[in-house]
């Protein structure tokens, strides 16, 4: 059976060839997620996904693509060294937007198990009714106080 693609992101990168990336669910040989890389013939995979069946979403700041699954911190993939790697001290959340340098993220899918099993309390610590949002231009600070 074919992979499903559940989400889609255009890196655009001035002077260079845009990036194409998806998110799909797989069905063989392993159920869990992975991102890929449009290749121009043909998807590359790139790595495979802490999940299965998560809702993604995602945005692009400096060159690299950061994306959010509502269950696991957020992740980014950067374009000049092809790597992907969780983004130090991110929040969990569901959805991702870019505004005015900073990545803006809101929402937790999360249940009250899950946030309790990651040593967090329920639910200060779930982002479902917040918006949160890192310092302008550095996706490495993300400050307690940095939410609406």
């Amino acid at each position: 059976m074919a992979n499903t693609i559940v989400h889609i992101q255009v890196l655009s990168r001035a002077g260079e060839n845009d990036v194409l990336l998806s998110w799909q669910r797989r069905t063989s040989p392993t159920l869990v997620d992975a991102l890929y890389q449009w290749n121009g013939t043909g998807w590359t995979l790139l790595l495979e996904l802490p999940g299965t069946g998560l809702i993604y979403d995602s945005c692009t700041l400096q060159g690299n693509v950061y994306w959010a699954d509502g269950k696991n911190p957020i992740r980014v993939w950067k374009a000049d060294a092809s790597e992907a790697c969780e983004v130090v001290d991110a929040p969990v959340v569901q959805y991702l937007i870019t505004y005015q340098g900073r990545i803006v993220g809101a929402g937790d899918a999360r249940t009250e198990a899950e946030v309790i099993a990651d040593s967090q309390i329920w639910p200060a610590d779930s982002n479902r009714d917040r918006v949160v949002y890192c310092e302008p231009l550095d996706d490495t600070l993300w400050s307690p106080n940095n939410f609406i």
